[in-house]
């Protein structure tokens, strides 16, 4: 199979003998019913996503374990016997446990790219789910040496319905006070609808911020004040703009809302980014700063 979900967090899930459902996020309804017939609502653009859980089966299997080092050698006591983790049935109780800590929790789902090239890289990439239903059907036979096990997993919406890369794109650039500064941002997979603007200034105190891209109909403002150690952030995913740290909120951020604006702008959200290439030209008044784009590539 192409792809395999390995991982909910830091739990292995079971991959002996596996049978996934890697089917892509289904579309909503688009079709409009009018007078005389029908109209596509999304015309050029992909359809809203409806909710396609992610489903597989496997198995767990008791075995014993051995005590190893980074390269896979055995630890030995002073007899010269292999040190043991431990037995079947220790080792399988284990894994169950681990997984079943997990259920109706919000997780990480992660899938790697099954190569059939050895000396290609494993491919990455994550997902936030909601762990919603585990099965465990028992045999006799199955004793204390095996487990069937089926997961079902719910990715959260809006903005998390695409596979992420495992890393972020990111796209620092020096921008000197009232000098346009340009940033290329190529998106090499998805539209990305969750991407983050971010300023950190460098000297004196800021006082207006401008971030536009013609081709995409991007154009943001935002006026203020950002001093010594301040950084402000434009979030598209949640629709937010807060600055941090100050000294009411040494770690978090702080609403900076009112002093947001868009300028001829005419995209659907703040920092909406289609597949391809495209120049952002960012201007900052007042003092220097660090203008930053921040996004994960994203994958069906």
């Amino acid at each position: 199979m192409p792809y395999q979900y390995q991982l909910i967090d830091e739990v292995r899930l079971p991959l002996y003998n596996p049978s996934q459902v890697h089917d892509p996020a289904a579309a909503e309804r688009v079709l409009v019913r009018t007078i005389g017939g029908y109209y596509d609502a999304f015309a050029t653009e992909d359809a809203n996503a409806a909710v396609t859980n992610h489903k597989l089966t496997g198995v767990y299997l008791g075995a014993t374990t051995y005590l190893v080092d980074e390269l896979g050698n055995r630890f030995v006591d002073e007899a010269g016997n292999h040190i043991i983790m431990g037995n079947g049935s220790t080792m399988l109780r284990a894994q169950l446990q681990a997984l079943r800590e997990k259920m109706r929790k919000r997780c990480t789902l992660w899938r790697v790219w099954m190569d059939d090239n050895p000396a290609a890289p494993t491919i990455r990439q994550w997902k936030t789910v909601r762990f919603i239903r585990m099965g465990q059907p028992q045999e006799v036979t199955d004793r204390m040496v095996r487990a069937v096990v089926t997961c079902e997993f719910e990715p959260l919406m809006p903005h998390m319905v695409n596979w992420r890369a495992e890393t972020q794109t990111v796209l620092p650039k020096s921008a000197s006070a009232g000098v346009a500064t340009t940033i290329v941002v190529e998106n090499p997979g998805e539209t990305v609808n969750d991407a983050r603007f971010i300023v950190t200034r460098t000297s004196g105190t800021i006082t207006a911020i401008a971030l536009n891209c013609d081709e995409l109909g991007i154009g943001l403002q935002w006026t203020g004040s950002l001093g010594s150690g301040q950084t402000l952030e434009i979030n598209d995913g949640n629709d937010s703009v807060s600055i941090a740290p100050t000294a009411t909120s040494p770690l978090g951020g702080v609403d900076a809302y009112s002093g947001f604006g868009l300028s001829e702008h005419t995209a659907k959200s703040w920092l909406r980014l289609p597949q391809g290439m495209y120049n952002f030209t960012a201007t900052v008044l007042g003092g220097n700063a660090t203008v930053t784009m921040r996004f994960y590539p994203q994958f069906k």
